[in-house]
């Protein structure tokens, strides 16, 4: 289980590859006042961990820096954070068998430069090497490919099968497309009355100038 792909267990990654210095991003509301939030980026400063019956690492504690946090933990230096495990839990079906709900706790932190789906959202990669087999749903695709600036600069780690492509969308996707393709004609027709009229035309500034627009 340890070893589990994470499109199984939910990004519940089992064995995380950390080492002291490399960076990191944290996963989970730590200290909000402090801007210590979900996907916050900071440098590994130390690990602390016990070893568990199987002879196996098991973590207690990471040591965060997030430069600019504000964060002072008592004996610790100022922006070093303190990151306990937490608990996730994910349902697990053996082959030709039954689902069981498996728990374990980790630290909620990724490698900074291996992003899921959910976390790579409003960034841009200059270089990108994206899973595409390992996506659950034809969103998570558009967002593992649309990171990348450039398709020059995207790089696909493994094969993954055509049908990926040619699955349909959710209702919710659908409805925003829907919606955006309507905004796009309603602008166009106002921009041509407007220049008509000779009066000067402003586009909206935000989406939401317009109409509601569903969440991502």
């Amino acid at each position: 289980m340890l070893r589990a792909q994470s499109n199984i267990t939910n990004d519940a990654i089992g064995m995380l590859p950390l080492v002291p210095g490399i960076k990191v991003m944290i996963t989970d509301n730590v200290a909000i006042r402090g801007r210590v939030a979900n996907d916050c980026e900071g440098i590994l400063q130390e690990i602390k961990y016990e070893i568990n019956d199987y002879g196996e690492q098991q973590t207690v504690c990471a040591y965060i820096q997030v430069p600019g946090a504000n964060v002072q933990a008592p004996g610790l230096s100022r922006d070093i954070v303190p990151i306990l495990p937490e608990c996730d839990t994910f349902s697990y079906k053996v082959a030709g068998g039954s689902n069981y709900n498996i728990s374990r706790s980790q630290l909620p932190l990724v490698p900074a430069y291996a992003y899921t789906a959910n976390k790579i959202q409003d960034q841009s990669l200059q270089h990108a090497l994206v899973d595409l087999k390992s996506a659950c749903s034809a969103q998570a695709l558009y967002v593992m490919i649309s990171r990348a600036v450039s398709l020059e600069n995207l790089a696909v780690l493994r094969w993954f099968p055509a049908t990926y492509l040619n699955c349909r969308l959710s209702e919710a996707y659908r409805n925003e497309f829907d919606r955006l393709k309507m905004l796009d004609a309603c602008t166009t027709a106002e921009y041509k009355v407007r220049k008509w009229k000779g009066s000067p035309y402003h586009p909206p500034k935000t989406r939401t100038d317009v109409a509601p627009h569903v969440n991502d």
